[in-house]
């Protein structure tokens, strides 16, 4: 893992990756892991320093806040869509089909969408609430296109 792919990771994935090398410590290795902790100035149990030390740049910010941007606009114009699959579905005997639609995210939706999620949860824990805010209202409201030719759309309900 290198030194880049660390400073992208969030508070919560810090923390469990924390816990679980932790518990993979001897006696003697927790000492030396309680040293470099103290010598980083957290106190255990004290938020304050502690939140003090995580705080995202603004530059991070900014740039982070562009990409998500970028991807709603994606997302709303529908330049980002869900593939879709469509048949009957004849199980239930032939004179009862059923129109069955399935959804297929082949262009990474899902994955901007869990990533907006988890920037949005970092921008709280950093106390930066106008971005989280904007983030989780656009979510809110939101509807994806598909590429059906009856112009479906698929909210987050559906997803």
């Amino acid at each position: 893992m290198t030194e880049e792919d660390i400073k992208n990771l969030s508070k919560k994935e810090l923390q469990d990756i924390t816990f679980k090398v932790q518990k993979l410590l001897s006696d003697k290795q927790k000492k030396e892991f309680q040293k470099i902790v103290k010598e980083a100035g957290i106190q255990p149990g004290n938020k304050k320093s502690q939140a003090a030390l995580v705080r995202m740049s603004d530059d991070f910010v900014n740039e982070k806040m562009i990409q998500i941007q970028n991807w709603k606009d994606q997302i709303d114009e529908g330049e980002l869509y869900l593939d879709t699959e469509e048949y009957e579905d004849y199980s239930s005997g032939y004179w009862e089909a059923d129109w069955i639609t399935e959804y297929y995210d082949n262009q990474g939706i899902g994955d901007k969408i869990m990533s907006m999620i988890r920037f949005a949860e970092d921008c709280v824990d950093d106390r930066r609430y106008q971005e989280a805010n904007e983030i989780y209202e656009w979510l809110w409201q939101m509807s994806v296109s598909t590429d059906s030719e009856y112009e479906d759309y698929v909210d987050l309900e559906m997803l």
